[in-house]
């Protein structure tokens, strides 16, 4: 039996599930997300109270290790949000109170894309970037260059690695990760970053293993990179499309 257009999608019904499935992610990393976003804030207090025992007064954070911190920081971000927010759809009990909220599947699966991919990590972003240029203009000696400046210094072309604050997609890590949360039965966050990891791994050991051009330019590079990334997270977001299709999202 088809369904109606009004029941595949009705605008009204997906603006009251959608408010309610992002009350529930909020409750979920809603704290999370500002302290994460507070990131910069609590890095610059570490490295005060660290250089305040040793007797240091003429410290500077380093841009290496801003952007090590930045990077560690949203990575993991981008990873437990969308496994907390949606992991227990393969739960029994859990699962099944979902699956009876009444909304349509593609109302449920567009309402967890915007909020695991898009608003969560977004939000996540403009809390980080906001704190790193405030403390960038109150304490320009010890908090020197913005993330943006940083990621544009270790990116030009003279630079032999990259940024690693730019180098994943928040987009693929989130549609990984979403992936993950129903791919798995249990240890939903640590099986998702470890199959991440090694795949990467040996994603990196497949490519080496061509001789490739050494006069290829490094933009070239770079526009496969994030092409192959975006490639992923649409792939995932398929499989989540189907896979939650398949157990009455």
């Amino acid at each position: 039996m088809e369904m109606s257009k009004s029941e595949i999608f009705c605008p009204r019904r997906f603006g009251q599930f959608l408010a309610l499935d992002f009350r529930n992610c909020a409750k979920r990393v809603g704290l999370l997300t500002i302290l994460c976003g507070l990131s910069p804030l609590f890095l610059l207090a570490f490295t005060f109270l660290i250089n305040s025992a040793i007797g240091n007064n003429d410290w500077g954070i380093n841009n290496g290790i801003k952007d090590m911190v930045s990077a560690l920081v949203s990575v993991l971000y981008f990873l437990y949000v969308p496994i907390t927010c949606y992991g227990f759809l393969t739960d029994k009990k859990d699962g099944s109170t979902y699956q009876m909220i009444p909304a349509s599947h593609l109302e449920k699966y567009i309402s967890a894309v915007l909020n695991c991919v898009i608003v969560f990590p977004l939000a996540f972003s403009v809390l980080n970037i906001c704190t790193d240029l405030i403390l960038t203009s109150l304490f320009p000696f010890r908090y020197s260059d913005t993330l943006a400046e940083i990621i544009n210094i270790i990116n030009k072309p003279e630079y032999l690695s990259s940024s690693l604050t730019s180098f994943f997609l928040p987009l693929m890590i989130s549609s990984v990760a979403l992936a993950g949360a129903l791919i798995f039965k249990k240890n939903k966050i640590s099986k998702t970053f470890l199959t991440s990891a090694v795949s990467f791994i040996l994603l990196m050991w497949i490519v080496t293993s061509f001789n490739f051009d050494a006069g290829i330019s490094r933009d070239l590079i770079s526009t496969v990179w994030y092409s192959f990334q975006c490639v992923c997270a649409i792939a995932c977001l398929i499989y989540v499309y189907f896979r939650t299709k398949k157990i009455e999202l």
